[in-house]
């Protein structure tokens, strides 16, 4: 069901954006897809806007996805509220939308008369805030919301989430904690108890992991997990934790746990092979990827997931194969397609992506890995007539996605920056590469693309760094022979 709590309230379950991980894609975001947020990568997930229900759970980011906050709230389990509350919602929304936000705000208290479970007027405005993606609005409500209700831990846990987000652990550590205590303080009849204290569970495990303290993340996410003994989130997070720790037993349990809790969920050999590509064990994953296709021969979901690992791992028959096997066992028409262009993207027929990515594209408009792909491979064509419809997707793409602490906003600023390049405009392409580089860890991919703008710019020196970490990646990305090319290039230059 779509999840009321996340905009209006914290109810008998968890479901915050930034641990909604249950039913994520099968698919990693194809643009720079093996940035695991809290786990690999050492930062927590980015407060963005959650996934709708999909078709398979991985250890990998959301796909992208343009909810709006329209459909969470409209459409809800009308029998948990009153129509006159549900009414008052949807009145409050509106007035949001016409940017009326003391009448929005009115409406929203009003409803908390009504219906105890729901957030705070503030957080809920938070929420409509981030659902449009304006962070800076939403941190901005939820401070007025610590501040109007300072008894009420939900802003301070949420600002805890965006502290953990930058980065900033001391922050989040103290903001959690103080949400927590306020937590123990409410009534424990109360209804948003249970969930905030969910809550709190799990932003203090994403402390834990963001510092690699993988043995309290764990103590954690086992109390989260005896408050919600079926939540799948903690369960994935869980499993995540004990294959850091070492306790890859203890781990594929989790995993096969998961599958019980959510049918949608990936085999545990899928789970493990992702985990262990992404700790540099390349033999270890193939063998588990390898054992997942021959004892899920018929399961499309697994066969997309291994052909989506082989074209980013470089092994591109293995992709082909399994690419084959997927549509054989009636595997979703669009990823299909997305993977092929993809495919013939590493092939150097990019002709053939563009007519694959623009069938995407027709169907989904607003699908950004077919606007992203499609900008990319405009470009690759190296014909200047192209470049206008490049520059057209690449907007779309930073429009979509305009936050870029999050990897899909940095993967769409990327593409925008190399198709300001290839089009000259070198001013331009310099911001928005600064951008991303000042915003988080970058794909290998977005690396060669700044290398080459700090190169041009005569920044020689930061353009080698860059590249030469892009060639060294384990990661394969349809660029990485010109990637070598300027490494080559600026390494005899020296």
């Amino acid at each position: 069901m779509r999840c009321l709590s996340r905009v209006v309230k914290r109810g008998h379950q968890d479901c915050s954006p930034r641990r909604r991980l249950s039913r994520l894609s099968y698919l990693l975001p194809l643009a720079g897809w093996f940035a695991f947020g809290g786990f690999a990568g050492g930062q927590a997930p980015r407060p963005t806007v959650p996934p709708t229900a999909s078709k398979a759970t991985t250890v990998a980011p959301p796909a992208p996805n343009v909810t709006t906050v329209e459909n969470d709230v409209v459409e809800t389990v009308v029998a948990e509220i009153s129509p006159e509350v549900r009414d008052l919602l949807e009145e409050a929304l509106r007035d949001y939308r016409r940017r009326d936000l003391k009448l929005a705000l009115s409406r929203l208290r009003a409803a908390g008369e009504q219906y105890p479970e729901l957030s705070p007027a503030e957080v809920v405005l938070a929420r409509f805030y981030l659902a449009d993606r304006l962070p800076g609005d939403a941190i901005q409500m939820l401070r007025n919301a610590a501040e109007a209700l300072p008894d009420d831990p939900e802003a301070y846990l949420l600002l805890g989430e965006f502290a953990i987000a930058e980065g900033k652990l001391v922050e989040a550590d103290s903001l959690i904690e103080r949400g927590r205590l306020k937590v123990e303080a409410m009534p424990k009849e109360h209804p948003r108890r249970l969930g905030l204290m969910g809550t709190a569970m799990a932003n203090m495990a994403a402390v834990a992991e963001s510092r690699r303290n993988w043995e309290s993340a764990e103590a954690h996410l086992d109390q989260w997990l005896k408050l919600f003994p079926k939540n799948p989130q903690a369960v994935l997070r869980l499993a995540r934790v004990q294959f850091m720790s070492r306790q890859l037993d203890e781990a594929r349990q989790s995993f096969d746990r998961l599958q019980e809790l959510d049918a949608t969920a990936l085999p545990s050999a899928i789970q493990m092979g992702l985990l262990f590509d992404s700790t540099g064990q390349r033999e270890l994953a193939l063998a588990e990827f390898r054992a997942a296709a021959s004892a899920h021969a018929d399961v499309p979901e697994v066969r997309l997931a291994i052909t989506q690992w082989a074209l980013f791992a470089g092994m591109m028959p293995m992709a082909k194969e399994n690419l084959e096997a997927a549509r054989t066992a009636g595997g979703d028409p669009l990823v299909c397609q997305l993977l092929e262009g993809i495919y013939w993207r590493f092939q150097g027929e990019h002709e053939k992506a563009e007519i694959l990515f623009r069938k995407v594209h027709d169907i989904s408009p607003l699908n950004f890995d077919a606007i992203n792909q499609l900008a990319l491979v405009l470009v690759d064509q190296g014909d200047k007539a192209l470049l206008g419809q490049a520059l057209d997707y690449a907007r779309l793409g930073v429009l979509l996605h305009a936050d870029v602490r999050s990897e899909t906003g940095r993967n769409a600023m990327s593409t925008f920056a190399r198709v300001l390049y290839f089009g000259g405009d070198q001013a331009a392409a310099r911001r928005a590469i600064d951008t991303v580089l000042s915003s988080g860890q970058l794909p290998p991919h977005a690396a060669f693309y700044a290398a080459e703008i700090y190169h041009e710019a005569g920044n020689a020196e930061v353009a080698l760094k860059l590249v030469d970490a892009a060639v060294n990646s384990p990661r394969s990305f349809p660029e990485k022979s010109a990637a070598k090319q300027l490494l080559e290039e600026l390494q005899a230059d020296r």
